[in-house]
């Protein structure tokens, strides 16, 4: 079943429109020095150039996939003293800065895994790849023959799975893709992982596996003020995206269960920062901002979600790792909830006093935000009880939003201005310009 076409704001460019379109993307950079190939045909021994990924954009990615342990700093069995993680999505938002975070510890190697989609930022953890104590593999999780020479080949002890299409109004246009990454994707690899955990290699694995699922609020559906999600509240989905990911934790709830399966639940709100794809929020918005554009808000603007910045969830999740319990969920939130047209605003008015102050002779105005049509089902409000989950984890954010924001927002127009720098030819070889900025409103962690 599919529902309406995406909402659009790029259209195809004109010849007039073409450096307005240069100007105004935010999307991601170049990849500028890094050596990449192509990998769309795993086995091809000759490559012509970066073949489309989904979207049409090129695919940059290393050219073979090494499964070796060799050189990868590892000894079999893993313990306390060295633990060898897979991080599943380590090329997406939230894995570009979780996997650098998990570098740090020196006791700790990793395994990446990601598919390179649309929304991957291979680049940014492409500078990581010359150390010791970390592997990169590209690949579906759909591929259950991924998974077996994933736990065959490595000694993996804990899974964090953030793996996952996360756009709502992707998942309104088209479900199709969410049901196959975020359910099918999840149970193919899990099992892979059960069957290394608990078969004849389980030794090799170390002796507290565990897998960390990496979900979000939009499972528990649109709560009234002044209501909070607590653990073990009713899951109420109401976009395809949150149903996947429902059906995703219920699938795995099941096999801990059943098969005593090692599962951790760790629920978040609504990321932001460095990094993030053009189509989500408040990227779109400061991309729109800082065209002059007015800033499309969905329906009347008051739709209430709560926000953390991705270090702080990244730190959350460590938490987890470290400190998690077999069978516990975990709420990973902040407290920070304000509605979209309160958050659209402060971004106008922060990119006109940033715009202002770089050119004084020619100061902006903020530009006005619009309504366009509500998405359909559109969820109301979203809010997390983090307050046990802090307490258990000796966790708690510390970016304040306003603070946090402002410097994301200061981020991406510097990335806006390296780029006027950069010819078309590598813009578009990149995607920027062509990328769809579908976020009107907040939706995927």
């Amino acid at each position: 079943m599919r529902g309406r076409q995406l909402p659009r704001s790029d259209r195809p460019a004109t010849s007039a429109s073409v450096e307005s379109t240069k100007r105004c993307s935010l999307s991601s950079p170049p990849l500028g020095n890094v050596d990449l190939g192509c990998c769309h045909e795993p086995d091809a021994s000759t490559c012509r150039g970066p073949p489309p990924n989904a979207s049409g954009h090129a695919c940059h990615a290393p050219r073979r996939s090494r499964f070796a342990a060799a050189n990868f700093g590892l000894t079999t069995g893993a313990s306390v003293e060295q633990e060898c993680v897979l991080v599943t999505g380590g090329a997406g938002f939230i894995g570009t800065h979780l996997v650098p975070r998990l570098l740090r510890d020196r006791h700790r190697s990793l395994v990446v895994v990601d598919r390179l989609s649309y929304a991957s930022r291979f680049d940014r953890i492409a500078p990581l790849l010359s150390r010791p104590r970390i592997a990169f593999v590209q690949g579906d999780v759909r591929d259950a023959a991924l998974g077996a020479r994933l736990f065959r080949d490595f000694p993996i002890s804990a899974v964090i799975h953030l793996a996952a299409e996360s756009h709502v109004d992707r998942s309104i246009a088209d479900p199709d893709p969410f049901v196959g990454s975020n359910v099918v994707g999840t149970h193919r690899l899990a099992e892979a992982a059960r069957a290394a955990w608990q078969g004849r290699d389980r030794e090799r694995h170390g002796s507290r596996p565990r897998w960390i699922q990496v979900s979000t609020d939009e499972v528990y559906g649109s709560l009234e003020s002044p209501k909070r999600a607590a653990v073990g509240d009713a899951l109420r989905p109401s976009s395809p995206y949150s149903a996947s990911k429902g059906a995703a934790d219920l699938l795995l709830g099941a096999a801990a269960t059943t098969w005593g399966f090692p599962l951790i639940i760790a629920r978040t709100c609504n990321n932001y920062g460095p990094g993030q794809h053009p189509e989500k929020f408040i990227p779109r918005m400061v991309a729109a901002a800082a065209c002059g554009e007015p800033l499309p808000i969905y329906g009347d603007g008051r739709q209430v979600r709560e926000w953390i910045h991705v270090a702080d969830h990244c730190e959350g999740l460590v938490a987890v790792l470290e400190r998690g319990a077999i069978g516990a969920t975990y709420h990973l939130g902040s407290e920070e909830r304000h509605e979209n047209r309160i958050v659209a605003q402060r971004i106008a008015a922060r990119v006109a006093r940033v715009r202002s102050l770089d050119r004084p002779d020619d100061p902006l105005a903020p530009v006005p935000l619009t309504s366009v049509p509500d998405r359909l089902g559109h969820d109301r409000r979203y809010a997390l009880d983090s307050s046990e989950s802090r307490r258990a984890l000796g966790w708690e954010p510390s970016v304040p939003f306003e603070a946090g924001l402002d410097e994301t927002i200061d981020l991406l127009l510097a990335e806006q201005d390296r780029r006027l720098a950069v010819p078309r030819s590598e813009t578009l070889r990149s995607g920027g310009g062509n990328s769809e900025q579908a976020g009107f409103g907040p939706s995927g962690s």
